[in-house]
C-alpha cells in the first residue's frame, strides 16, 4: 500500500497531463506476485480451483493483450496527428498571423506553447518532423487554425 501510495503522490505533483501515465506501475506487479504467492500456498489445489486459476490467468493474459493492442493502435493514431502538427508549425513559421503563444494542440504536444522557442530549437537540433509524410490532413488542419491570431 505504501508503493502506491507513494506512486499517486508523485503522480499528483506531475499534473493533470500525466497523472494516468503508466510508469512506476509495473513495478508493482513484482510486490502483487509476492502476496498472491503466499496467497495460493494456502489453496486446496485439487477439485475445481484448478480451473477457476487457469481461467482467471487466461483472462488477465488475454486482457493485457488486447490492451497492448489498443495501445499500439492508438499510439499510432498519435503518432500521426503529432506529424500533422509539426507540419502546421513548419507551414506557419513565416507567417505574419502566427500567435505567439498559440499552441498547436494541447492534448498531443502540450508542451508546444510557444512556437517561437519551438523554431529556435528546430533550428539548433534539426525539425522532428522532417521527411515524414502527412496523412492527417483534419489535424493539420486545425494545428493551422491554433496557431493564427483570431480574426488574422
Amino acid at each position: 500500500m505504501a508503493f502506491y501510495l507513494i506512486t499517486g503522490l508523485t503522480r499528483a505533483q506531475l499534473g493533470f497531463q500525466q497523472s494516468g501515465s503508466s510508469r512506476y506501475v509495473y513495478v508493482g506487479a513484482v510486490l502483487w506476485l509476492l502476496l498472491l504467492a503466499e496467497a495460493a500456498k494456502k489453496l486446496p489445489w485439487r477439485g475445481t480451483w484448478r480451473p477457476v486459476l487457469i481461467a482467471c490467468v487466461f483472462l488477465a493474459a488475454f486482457n493485457n493483450a488486447v490492451l497492448l493492442f489498443s495501445f499500439a493502435t492508438a499510439r499510432t493514431v498519435l503518432m500521426e496527428r503529432q506529424v500533422a502538427d509539426f507540419a502546421a508549425l513548419a507551414a506557419e513559421r513565416t507567417d505574419p498571423c502566427l500567435d505567439p503563444d498559440g499552441a498547436v494542440d494541447l492534448l498531443v504536444m502540450p508542451s508546444e506553447r510557444h512556437p517561437r522557442l519551438y523554431y529556435r530549437a528546430i533550428d539548433a537540433f534539426g525539425d522532428p518532423g522532417a521527411g515524414r509524410p502527412l496523412r492527417d490532413h483534419a489535424s493539420f488542419d486545425a494545428g493551422i487554425r491554433n496557431l493564427r491570431k483570431a480574426g488574422c
